[in-house]
């Protein structure tokens, strides 16, 4: 399980009021999100004793609860929120320079041009040559040129709800619905998280809260406040701050600038201590701050399911339907389904491919594998490499050939769940690793083994650029991308 895995399933437990398993799984993460959300949870709920262990990194998400459920994704286990738009903004740079998001919007781009990035690419691939204009300077301008806004209001789906903002020309929003960060496109010394701060993981109750007061609640106990100053930024005032860990070297500061949209709500602009040169960022924050708007609860909720929903769609011609991928926010599935089959809500809102309209007796789900997760290279061996746990036990398993493609599959017992799944793995047309995985909860899971291999010998796994997924959803104006066929669907 990623960093970012553990920390969605301490977000569930701290929504559910559960701060001491929320505070467990915290305290063994090796990461300043971590701390922070500690930070947090000691203040509403002091912990009683103290459980700090060494940072580890676990494999298996262990909680389950009635308002989490285990899914069962490649071998991986993720605990699905039910309340998705809680997405987490994590900073990992470790793991991100090896599963460096793929679809990164180019902010001076036009809103007409999409781009499809190959999965393991770093950057954007665009073709416009004023992306690259400020890489020298900060902010994304040229030497002794100032911040210049993009005129794009983009859209991110933060922890405290959704943000909408002006990014600066030559600026990149590396986003998905988990969440995201922006920086200078090719500048991997440049990275700026932005969310909605929150009391208690409340972010309604810092509204008309004065700045100063949020900063206080949005630092650490081991943290302290270096230097601190107010700024302006589109008649808005702007706080910042300078802060550094307990015994840490004084070039190890975050700075973060808090600033109130026009609905009163607190936003926190954060560049992480491992950034070089903070200050060169301060034109294009300030910028930003000048424009930023939050949207939480309920609107929040509604632009979030507008979003995801818009990629779920239908090609008559072809018979194929498209729809997210359950482990990747950057990765889109089509897949032709045999007979009876359909594509139904189930599992907690996610989309999966089911007979007879019956989630509880055949929900299969159909997730990307990103080679971050494996080491082998044949599909029997990377079926056992993935699900290889302590708690794990491979109860058969064998191939076949079907369409011209090696199907490997394999069912396994997870004593954890106490439960049982079927795993399918095969690679497509372009030799991406897909995964499909009958479910924990289905019953008479062999009765759906020819239906499955049917679907594993044509299902296709595609990048899917953000700024596409935005235009769908009309949550940005631009061209329409390319018509492929596909028809989107609603509820």
């Amino acid at each position: 399980m990623t960093i970012r895995d553990e920390m969605v399933k301490a977000r569930a437990l701290i929504q559910q009021k559960r701060f001491d398993e929320a505070r467990a799984i915290l305290e063994q993460i090796d990461h300043p999100k971590a701390r922070e959300w500690l930070a947090k949870i000691n203040k509403v709920s002091p912990a009683t004793t103290s459980t700090q262990k060494p940072p580890t990194h676990s494999a298996k998400s262990t909680a389950t609860s009635s308002n989490t459920l285990p899914i069962i994704i490649g071998g991986i286990v993720i605990t699905v929120i039910v309340a998705l738009v809680a997405a987490v903004v994590l900073v990992v740079s470790g793991d991100d320079d090896s599963s460096s998001s793929t679809n990164q919007t180019s902010s001076n781009d036009t809103a007409a041009q999409t781009t499809s990035n190959d999965a393991d690419d770093t950057s954007s691939d665009s073709s416009d040559a004023a992306a690259n204009t400020g890489n020298d300077a900060g902010g994304g301008a040229a030497a002794g040129q100032s911040v210049v806004g993009s005129g794009l209001r983009i859209p991110i789906f933060a922890s405290g709800g959704l943000i909408r903002l002006e990014i600066p020309q030559g600026w990149i929003c590396d986003c998905g619905t988990v969440g995201g960060h922006l920086k200078i496109e090719n500048d991997f010394d440049s990275w700026v998280d932005v969310d909605v701060a929150s009391f208690a993981f409340d972010p309604d109750r810092f509204i008309g809260v004065p700045l100063a007061e949020v900063l206080q609640e949005e630092i650490r106990d081991d943290q302290m406040i270096v230097s601190q100053e107010t700024l302006s930024a589109n008649g808005r005032e702007v706080l910042f701050a300078a802060v550094i860990d307990e015994g840490a070297d004084d070039d190890e500061q975050e700075h973060i600038y808090l600033v109130n949209d026009s609905d009163g709500h607190a936003i926190a602009f954060e560049i992480p201590n491992f950034i070089n040169d903070r200050d060169r960022l301060r034109d294009a924050i300030l910028l930003m701050a000048g424009t930023v708007e939050g949207e939480t609860g309920d609107a929040s909720t509604q632009l979030l399911t507008q979003f995801t929903q818009n990629t779920l769609a239908y090609n008559a011609e072809l018979d194929r339907w498209r729809l997210s991928d359950m482990l990747d926010d950057e990765r889109e599935n089509t897949v032709q389904l045999p007979p009876d089959w359909s594509i139904e809500t189930a599992s907690l809102g996610f989309k999966m491919p089911v007979k007879s309209g019956s989630a509880a007796t055949s929900a299969t789900a159909i997730a990307y594998v990103s080679p971050v997760f494996y080491n082998s290279s044949t599909l029997a061996d990377i079926a056992v490499e993935l699900n290889s746990d302590a708690s794990e036990t491979i109860q058969s398993q064998g191939s076949t050939t079907v369409n011209g493609r090696e199907v490997y599959y394999v069912t396994v017992f997870d004593t954890q769940f106490n439960s049982d799944s079927v795993f399918y793995y095969v690679r497509d047309s372009d030799g991406d690793l897909v995964s499909l995985i009958i479910q924990p909860d289905v019953p008479k899971k062999e009765s759906l083994h020819d239906d499955v291999l049917m679907m594993a010998g044509n299902v296709e796994s595609e990048a899917v650029d953000y700024m596409t997924r935005l235009i769908r959803a009309g949550l940005v104006e631009g061209a329409a991308p390319p018509d492929d066929g596909f028809a989107p669907l609603t509820e």
